[in-house]
């Protein structure tokens, strides 16, 4: 039988410090990116790192309740390329982010600090577009592996003013 590997490479989120916070929103977030795959069974690996241990060890208590088999693995000591696929995803939605922020910016003629909101609305935004546009070595996006087509829907650049009108508002 052939294992079939995931990564959560198509999740961004902006949170409020590295590893875990005290509200515990990016253990939330990391549980929610797991429990969202739909899968019964999953290996978690992270580096061993310790404010990104603890962060793991949080999420797996909240996949466990999901009702998901999940095993915690650490990557190994010194070795780079335990984690090679997962530097390599975060280096292509840090560029993404980055190319984002720049066309924004560009359009807006103002500059976006780093804490602002729009940062965090960006990191949403930048990891649909690779899980909807970005595709792997198989002819495949992320979206056509899970949901079995493609994604057809129109898409407009971050920040562009839109005009609509609401059927609600007829009724």
């Amino acid at each position: 039988r052939r294992q079939r590997q995931m990564c959560i490479r198509d999740s961004l989120h902006a949170v409020p410090k590295k590893g875990l916070d005290s509200k515990g929103y990016a253990a939330e977030c990391l549980s929610k990116s797991i429990l969202g795959m739909g899968h019964s069974r999953c290996v978690l690996r992270s580096d061993n790192e310790p404010s990104i241990l603890q962060l793991v060890r949080a999420a797996v208590g909240q996949v466990r309740l999901g009702g998901v088999d999940v095993v915690d693995e650490g990557s190994v000591p010194h070795d780079p390329q335990t984690n090679g696929r997962a530097e390599a995803a975060v280096k292509l939605l840090k560029g993404l982010l980055s190319v984002h922020k720049l066309s924004l910016e560009r359009r807006l003629q103002r500059c976006v600090p780093p804490g602002h909101p729009l940062m965090a609305w960006l990191a949403l935004h930048v990891a649909f577009l690779r899980t909807t546009q970005v595709v792997g070595s198989d002819g495949m996006t992320a979206w056509q592996r899970v949901r079995g087509r493609a994604f057809h829907q129109k898409l407009h650049l971050f920040g562009d003013c839109l005009l609509y009108t609401s059927d609600a508002a007829d009724e």
